[in-house]
């Protein structure tokens, strides 16, 4: 116990004075500690072209080095070193191939001879190849060059001359890997990446060991650029990153070296990707359906394999998930006879096509659907100590054989169209937490970065039916790790580990840590690495709610792009709020995504980065857009939170928000999304292709700006014109919004994909109380006739996991005409009786009488279902929320009613006294005059048409409203508490109304005031009048046709004015 605790103290002051010395560090200008390199000697390989000929050139001529130029290319290297020559400096040309050991030590001989008796001090692995295409048309032996000249070679020549560094008190040994020995992203280079991997692998293990073993006078540095303009990349292109230039690279090489840093990725910026990756958290989904596919496991020698694999050979897995320990049944016995194991050398690759073509041959017509890459070995020891075909063979068995695995079984999985492919690599393989193993953590690191790279690539070229997993864990007691202890971190039980790793094929886990809390030291190894040399700029998250809908993921992408532009180099995130795993739900989002060009794949979800961890280090900045108050089960992020953008009213029960909140009550979070793109100083990053993404949720929040929804407001009207505008101005004709309307509606209703628990999941939002939780979900079909139409439905809303169910349907008909409908549901009687009674009596919904549907002759059915024809079509999901959310809330004294709420005023609920209604200020600010002056001065209109500002209204603050007549549907003797508030009153959306005598009250307004009809082109917001009641003209005209003439009027009257 005792040891124990000194071990947890010691690793506790490790940690805080490696932060300490981060901190000191970040503030310490490299200006202040260069260090000279004037008369070192340096070996450079790959130095006859590209960025290894100029750091060559700028040791020599610049830094006053003696620089040794290694490269195969014997030209190239001679011209490299004439060059130096040429100009004064000092170096000499040797050609080696560095994936021949003999040679590089050879070579390493002569020049310890050519120096005398100094010491190479400086070393830079560049030589390196690539080689593009799909896994399966990669030359065997082009993937083994690759991976001898990229990783392998770098053993050799740090052997070579790491004795002499030690030797001379000094040293520096330079890994030239790349931005994707961290990260995938792109395909068709699997060998590349896993390479790269392992080569940051060995930097990583290599300073951790010089380190632990009191050599820190040896320095490592690892240099990560993205694709560089050398002819290697010929071709390469991005949209987002540039192709680095050779000058650029080398320089900043040199730079890392004279600063001593440890880390360096060019751009700098690339490394959001990193930190990004390392935040990624790996959730298990529920598990699939037990399918009897074929195994192979290669490597079934340890008590460890055998429990995964009891025959050691392919093997039929038939567990259940309370099943855990395995026992085979009578069924299976055939598939476990002895002759059915296959001894096999994973790294004799002949071998092993050999073997995969007889385990076809034993299967017959089936194929091997999944394979488990599972042999691996291991070797301690300083790395100066452990011998070189150890060394090779690790790297082989561990790495370089799951290559010609998944090349022999992986064409038989693509026939099939199914398979998995699971990668056993270790914690090892993503950071580096311990010494002596330097070898093992390389080909771990590059077991990660093949299956990470391959994963890519089948997902690039549309087979992500094949999956794949790679497993993580921890030392494992089977023998290979025997003496390893640890007082944090436990010796992991073989039978844990095999049964996690079944579990996670079952349940198509991408990547599974093992203990999944040890994945905590991944992100904090790598920050503390990170935090050494460079700025830790603050991650800003954009990131909508959790309905995850059309508004608010384009609200999201599009609002994270705007920032990023203005971002002073700082990380911006766009986040939609969902779980990868039921992203697929929100059909309308997918096909909106993709038909703009979005990669979906890219665009990070809730589960896919953890927000916690960011605030935990103080760098998570977090702007919310299309909601203003995060879940109870993310509350504890609201101190990150630092912008808001919304458009959704407040809660009354619900704290004033924060001083910079800004929330307006407009139809669309994305019209608020465009306005403050436009108002800014960088207006022209509206693309056609932002403007077409943005438009979209608009036209659908608005039902196309339908008089019927009431849910548009000029500012809606306002910013999509611009939006259109934009579009039009692309294509040379007019933009039919109507036909975004109807893809969007066809792909909102497109259920055809979705089980009725997923149609109910789709978008569905839980309100709590004391009796249990209420959950109301929206369907973009009516309810009605979905809910009747399958047993399977009627089952899935009576056995919903909740006290009341609510499915409010709505369908969207010909000339933009809306209707909708409701259920209620659930086991608990008393509070559905107390919400149907509550919702029966509301003017704000004007529902039919109930019908109760019949009970459907199926088990499980649960309690009857009662449907309600909704009156008002216009009250939505959004009315409805807050008026629930009145009669579950206990009453107060002072508290506001559920009728205040829906109408935005506040009233007292002991009579006596006024209760401010936070509800009423925002509603109010939905059609402020001032800002709907503003948003139409964008668009070259005049706030204030003739039309108006010839009528005898009282106020000019009323008539600069070109929409919407100020207080149109107020009640008499009520004006009195607003007549004053002069234009903060302007625009008041008010609720909406079915009732003749307010509609007469309205004519008889509109009269009063001389308005005329044909100058306003749609009813008020949250209007609900009847077409007969009103002008003909006003009642007929279409308020997006008379806004879209006003525009095209005032454009060509500018043109003329110019001429």
């Amino acid at each position: 116990m005792f040891s124990f605790i000194v071990n947890f103290i010691q690793e506790i002051f490790l940690c805080f004075g490696s932060i300490a010395w981060g901190v000191v560090r970040f503030f310490t200008p490299n200006s202040l500690v260069f260090r000279s390199l004037q008369g070192s000697v340096a070996v450079v390989t790959g130095a006859g072209s590209g960025i290894g000929r100029l750091m060559a050139l700028r040791l020599a001529l610049e830094e006053g080095c003696e620089v040794m130029c290694c490269d195969i290319d014997s030209a190239g290297c001679e011209a490299t070193v004439a060059s130096i020559l040429e100009k004064g400096g000092k170096g000499q040309s040797f050609k080696v191939d560095v994936t021949q050991r003999g040679k590089v030590y050879e070579i390493a001989e002569r020049i310890k001879a050519e120096i005398g008796d100094k010491e190479v001090t400086i070393l830079i692995n560049n030589a390196g190849i690539v080689a593009g295409g799909e896994l399966l048309n990669v030359d065997d032996t082009k993937i083994r060059q690759i991976m001898e000249v990229n990783a392998l070679s770098h053993f050799w020549t740090i052997k070579a001359f790491l004795p002499g560094m030690i030797q001379a008190g000094d040293g520096h040994i330079v890994t030239i890997a790349s931005a994707g020995g961290l990260v995938v992203a792109s395909s068709h280079i699997v060998p590349y990446y896993c390479s790269k991997f392992a080569a940051v692998g060995l930097d990583e293990a290599l300073a951790f060991e010089l380190e632990f073993t009191n050599k820190s006078f040896i320095r490592t540095t690892v240099i990560c650029p993205y694709f560089i303009d050398t002819g290697m990349f010929e071709g390469a292109h991005s949209p987002v990153l540039p192709i680095s230039t050779p000058d650029y690279v080398a320089n900043r090489t040199i730079d890392a070296v004279k600063a001593s840093e440890e880390w360096v990725m060019i751009p700098s910026y690339t490394r959001l990707a990193v930190l990004l990756k390392i935040l990624t958290t790996s959730t298990p989904t529920n598990h699939c359906s037990d399918r009897g596919e074929k195994m192979d496991v290669a490597g079934t020698r340890s008590p460890y394999d055998n429990r995964q694999n009891p025959s050691r050979g392919p093997v039929t897995y038939p567990g259940g998930r309370k099943k855990r320990q395995w026992t085979p049944s009578a069924q299976h016995s055939e598939i476990l006879r002895d002759d059915n194991s296959f001894k096999v050398d994973v790294t004799q690759r002949d071998k092993v096509y050999e073997i995969a073509g007889r385990i076809k041959a034993e299967i017959g017509d089936k194929e091997v659907t999944i394979l488990i890459n599972n042999a691996g070995i291991v070797a301690g020891g300083e790395l100066l100590n452990v011998d070189d075909t150890k060394i090779q063979q690790m790297m082989e068995v561990n790495a370089l054989s799951h290559f010609w695995t998944i090349k022999a079984f992986l064409p038989g999985m693509i026939h099939a169209g199914d398979g998995h492919i699971v990668s056993i690599a270790s914690v090892a393989g993503l950071a580096v937490g311990s010494s002596h193993m330097v070898p093992y953590y390389c080909s771990k690191f590059a077991v990660v970065g093949l299956d990470e790279a391959l994963a890519f690539e089948l997902e690039f070229t549309n087979k992500s039916f094949i999956r794949t997993t790679v497993i993580c864990p921890y030392f494992i007691d089977t023998g290979m790790f025997e003496g390893v202890r640890s007082p944090l971190v436990p010796i992991l039980t073989p039978d844990y580990v095999a049964n996690r790793t079944i579990d996670a094929v079952k349940a198509s886990e991408d990547w599974v840590v093992i203990p999944s809390y040890s994945r905590l030291a991944v992100p904090f190894l790598q920050l503390l690495k990170e935090s050494d040399h460079h700025q830790l700029d603050p991650v800003h998250v954009v990131m909508g709610n959790e309905a995850c809908d059309l508004d608010s993921s384009v609200s999201a992408l599009v609002y994270a792009f705007f920032l990023s532009q203005d971002s002073n180099g700082s990380p911006v995130v766009p986040v939609l709020n969902v779980l990868r795993s039921e992203l697929h739900l929100r059909t309308e989002v997918v096909f909106w995504l993709e038909k703009n060009d979005v990669p979906i794949h890219l665009c990070p979800c809730r589960d896919e980065i953890s927000l916690p961890t960011l605030q935990g280090w103080d760098l998570l900045r977090l702007h919310l857009v299309d909601h203003h108050v995060l879940p109870a089960w993310q509350r504890n992020l609201e101190p990150a939170v630092v912008e808001i953008l919304d458009h959704h009213p407040i809660a009354p029960s619900a704290p004033p928000p924060p001083s910079f909140a800004k929330i307006e009550l407009v139809g669309s979070c994305s019209s608020l999304v465009t306005r403050e793109i436009m108002q800014s100083a960088t207006p022209s990053i509206l693309t056609p292709q932002l403007a077409r993404l943005l438009i979209g949720p608009i036209v659908l929040d608005t039902a196309n700006f339908s008089v019927t929804a009431g849910k548009a407001t000029s500012v809606d009207v306002a910013f999509s014109t611009a939006l259109k505008l934009i579009l039009d101005a692309e294509t040379g004709s007019e933009t039919d919004l109507a036909t975004f309307m109807d893809q969007l509606n066809a792909a909102r209703r497109d259920l055809s994909s979705l089980t009725p628990e997923e149609v109910l999941c789709k978008d569905r939002k839980v309100l709590s109380c004391a009796e249990g939780e209420v959950a109301i979900s929206a369907l973009p079909v009516l309810a009605e006739p979905w809910v009747t139409s399958s047993n399977e439905a009627y089952v899935a809303v009576c056995t919903c996991p909740f006290q009341v169910t609510l499915v409010m349907g709505y369908h969207v008909g010909s000339h933009d005409t809306i209707e909708r409908d409701l259920l209620i549901g659930g086991g608990n009687e008393r509070l559905r009786q107390m919400i149907s009674t509550a919702l029966e009596s509301s003017p704000l919904l004007s529902l039919s009488e109930g019908r109760r549907l019949p009970h459907p002759p199926v088990a499980g059915a649960g309690s009857p279902l009662v449907a309600y024809s909704q009156g008002n079509p216009s009250a939505s999901r959004k009315q409805v929320l807050p008026l629930v959310l009145g009669i579950l809330s206990p009453r107060r004294v002072g508290s506001l009613s559920p009728s205040a709420m829906a109408n935005g005023r506040g009233t007292a609920e002991d009579g006596h006294r006024h209760v401010p209604n936070p509800y009423e200020p925002y509603c109010r600010n939905g059609l402020h005059v001032e800002k709907v002056a503003q948003a139409m001065q964008l668009l070259g209109i005049d706030p204030t048409p003739a039309s108006l500002a010839s009528s005898s209204q009282a106020s000019s603050s009323q008539n600069s409203c070109p929409y919407t007549p100020l207080n149109s549907v107020a009640e008499e003797g009520s004006g009195s508490e607003w007549e004053n508030s002069g234009a903060d009153a302007g625009g008041m959306l008010l609720p909406s109304f079915n009732n003749r005598d307010i509609v007469e009250r309205i004519r008889r307004k509109r009269g009063a005031a001389e308005l005329d009809a044909a100058s306003y082109p749609f009813t008020p917001k949250n209007s609900y009048v009847e077409p007969s009641t009103l002008d003909e003209a006003f009642a007929m005209q279409g308020r997006q046709e008379m806004v879209l003439r006003g525009v095209r009027e005032a454009l060509l009257q500018a043109d003329s004015s110019e001429g």
